[in-house]
């Protein structure tokens, strides 16, 4: 079985991804890399993958997740991690739900840097709304996010159900496709 790192300190992210690209033994290492602040999910990727793949010298690959919100323009976007850990959950939802419009994505952008040092991105997206918070929080806005033909949060979803239709899985999938190439 062929291993690919996957950098990335969030055991539930790991998780996601072996279960994902069940093709490859997806080895996790979490590093320090600080993360600059855009409103560009791909520049946000791009500088966490160059400086994983300097730290490491090796081939790897990293994601960031953005959550924008119609009534919020393109915010929290990247920023969603300090929106949570500053907001909690429905208090973001509570801001959200203020508005007549609710509508929401959640985007994944997968950075990989190959043997030749060359960078390529992959992108999944889910459409939805935000609701009041559902289920469990084990994956920041899972409990608010209800995405489009499904009766079920992402809080409220198996790790297995989320892991077939996510951003992520999308992401990954299209990563796993280029792999496979």
């Amino acid at each position: 079985m062929r291993k690919i790192t996957f950098i990335t300190g969030n055991e539930n992210k790991l998780a996601e991804a072996q279960v994902i690209l069940s093709d490859y033994e997806v080895i996790g290492k979490s590093l320090d890399v600080p993360e600059i602040q855009s409103l560009d999910p791909r520049e946000v990727v791009e500088h966490k993958l160059l400086l994983s793949h300097e730290a490491l010298g090796e081939v790897c690959f990293v994601e960031d997740v953005s959550f924008t919100c119609d009534a919020l323009g393109a915010l929290p976007g990247p920023f969603i991690k300090w929106f949570e850990q500053s907001l909690g959950n429905q208090r973001l939802a509570n801001i959200i739900l203020r508005h007549d419009n609710h509508r929401a994505r959640a985007l994944c952008t997968i950075g990989y840097v190959d043997h030749s040092g060359s960078m390529h991105f992959f992108e999944g997206v889910n459409e939805g709304v935000v609701v009041a918070a559902r289920g469990e929080s084990s994956f920041g806005f899972d409990p608010i996010f209800l995405p489009d033909g499904y009766d079920q949060t992402y809080g409220e979803m198996s790790l297995e159900q989320k892991s077939s239709m996510s951003h992520r899985y999308q992401a990954l999938k299209v990563f796993d496709e280029f792999l496979g190439i």
